[in-house]
């Protein structure tokens, strides 16, 4: 404790000449000069960074917010990597869809059907109609085209005889 009053009054004495603690005797020997002159060469000396400071004052807290910061980027790391694989999967998923490499199966039933002893017509198993993996996109029409001249009278529905991809039976 006397050393560290020493050194504050070393390096407050040409600030404050006039404090009572320098009107005694030890303050004005050849001795204390020289020792005021260390302290206060000492105190104007380099100063250090904060961060510096703060990491000799509390080495546990800058090695605990250190070893949490590592964890946090070693853990978003570990994250990243596994989106990454997920995205690459839904896209491989995604461009074997819309290239008609996913096969599709509609089921239906054809035919009438023959009427039951109750009244209701009887139903035909399913069959199962399987789509080509891979088809030809069709020619899209611009403005600049004239439109096709339909014939009056009521609306046509032709049903597509074959499905290739998604969008084939969307139009469906």
């Amino acid at each position: 404790m006397r050393v560290v009053l020493l050194q504050d009054l070393a390096v407050l004495q040409p600030r404050y000449p006039g404090l009572p603690f320098f009107a005694h005797a030890p303050f004005s020997t050849p001795e204390w000069k020289d020792y005021a002159l260390l302290v206060q060469a000492d105190a104007i000396g380099v100063s250090e960074p904060p961060s510096l400071l703060l990491q000799r004052a509390l080495p546990e807290l800058s090695s605990a917010l250190e070893s949490s910061r590592e964890a946090i980027l070693q853990n978003s790391r570990r994250l990243a990597a596994q989106l990454e694989v997920k995205v690459q999967g839904l896209q491989g998923r995604l461009d074997a869809l819309l290239q008609g490499q996913v096969p599709i199966t509609l089921t239906g039933y054809f035919g009438t059907g023959a009427t039951g002893q109750n009244g209701e017509g009887a139903r035909a198993s399913p069959i199962p109609i399987p789509v080509p993996p891979v088809a030809p996109v069709a020619p899209v029409t611009t403005a600049t085209q004239a439109p096709v001249a339909r014939e009056q009278g009521p609306p046509v529905y032709e049903a597509l005889a074959t499905l290739y991809t998604v969008k084939d039976a969307w139009r469906e």
